[in-house]
C-alpha cells in the first residue's frame, strides 16, 4: 500500500497560455514542486506537456488527457487523471473516483 501525504499548494498562477501559467506557478517554489501534483482547468496542449515533462511529477489532473498519454508514457510513476466537470455539485468526476473540494471564497489578483 502506498501512503500519500497532503501538502500545501506550492504555486498557483494564470497566463495567456497553459505553458505560461505552469512556468509561473513553478517559479513560486520549484523545490517543493518536485514529485508533486499538477491540477489545471484547461486541456493540456503540447507546449504545456513539454514543460511538465521536464519535472518529476506524480499526478497530473486536467480535462482531456487522452491525447497526452503517449507524451508521458516514459514517466512510469506518473498518474494522469482526467477531470469531468460537475461545477455545481462541489465535486469533479474523475476516472475511477471523484475529487472533492470546498469552493474558493476569493479570487486571486491578476499579476502586474
Amino acid at each position: 500500500m502506498r501512503h500519500y501525504q497532503a501538502h500545501e499548494p506550492c504555486g498557483t498562477a494564470t497566463g495567456k497560455t497553459l505553458a505560461e501559467a505552469y512556468k509561473r506557478a513553478l517559479e513560486c517554489d520549484p523545490v517543493s514542486a518536485f514529485g508533486g501534483v499538477i491540477g489545471v482547468n484547461r486541456v493540456i496542449d503540447g507546449d504545456a506537456a513539454e514543460e511538465m515533462a521536464k519535472l518529476f511529477l506524480e499526478v497530473i489532473a486536467a480535462p482531456g488527457l487522452t491525447k497526452l498519454q503517449n507524451q508521458f508514457a516514459a514517466k512510469k510513476n506518473l498518474r494522469l487523471v482526467e477531470i469531468k466537470h460537475a461545477p455545481q455539485s462541489g465535486t469533479e468526476d474523475v476516472s475511477g473516483g471523484a475529487l472533492l473540494q470546498d469552493v474558493d471564497m476569493r479570487r486571486l489578483p491578476r499579476p502586474t
